[in-house]
């Protein structure tokens, strides 16, 4: 168990004191903290990141879903937050979903990800703050810059992300309804499929996989998303 994490463990005891330092995310949140029942879960997510990561750059990883609706965004956001504001790392969420783009960020100021792809150089003003999450939007051009993904340009940004932050969370469209995801995906350090529980059939789930697998992608994992429990969860953990 690393420092990071037993000093995590150490300050769980004290929720209040960790859902006001996750509220303090700035004035813009794309979505509600972590309920106490996820805080736990995100914290062993970011932990599993922060054990992959090597001291001689930072990790680019790709977060997406099979199908939409499955709450990948939710996922990718808050586990931003939660490696930039209790974990402190150097973080960058960055919107690119180009099929459903975020709200809340179309009359967001600063740079967006259809510029960085144009000019990956412009990697070097983004705020790169301890204990804080960069938001960088898609832009309204991001549906006319998908063939960067396939370019030069492309590979630049992604090493030039790793050089400035700890982490940079890329959120893509849904894996089984955009062939790009995939093509994003495989030059990132890796992605994290993000599954609804009871919702997605497990012929879809292995159908997305496989089409990761066939262009190389590194799959991290798979992340459960409304995780149910058809016992009391307290009996659930006995078991």
């Amino acid at each position: 168990m690393t420092d990071i994490y037993k000093a995590y463990k150490k300050q769980v005891v004290g929720l209040p004191e960790m859902a006001d330092r996750l509220q303090r995310a700035g004035s813009l949140r794309l979505y509600p903290a972590p309920i106490e029942s996820q805080q736990e879960e995100f914290a062993k997510l970011s932990h599993r990141l922060l054990s992959l990561k090597t001291d001689l750059r930072g990790s680019v990883i790709s977060v997406a879903s099979s199908m939409s609706g499955e709450g990948s965004s939710f996922v990718s956001y808050n586990l931003a937050t939660f490696l930039g504001l209790v974990f402190e790392q150097k973080v960058v969420w960055i919107d690119g979903n180009f099929r459903s783009p975020q709200r809340k960020l179309l009359d967001y100021d600063g740079v967006t990800f259809a510029e960085l792809l144009r000019d990956p150089t412009l990697a070097d003003v983004l705020p790169c703050r301890p204990s804080n999450v960069t938001l960088v939007p898609g832009g309204t051009e991001l549906r006319a810059e998908r063939a960067s993904f396939a370019d030069r340009n492309y590979l630049d940004l992604v090493a030039s992300l790793a050089s400035r932050f700890d982490f940079a969370l890329i959120d893509l469209p849904p894996v089984l309804e955009s062939q790009d995801a995939a093509l994003m995906a495989q030059k990132t350090d890796g992605l994290l499929l993000v599954v609804a529980h009871r919702e997605l059939k497990r012929e879809s789930i292995a159908s997305g996989i496989k089409s990761l697998e066939e262009v190389g992608v590194n799959l991290l994992g798979a992340v459960m998303n409304r995780r149910e429990f058809d016992l009391p969860k307290f009996i659930h953990k006995r078991i």
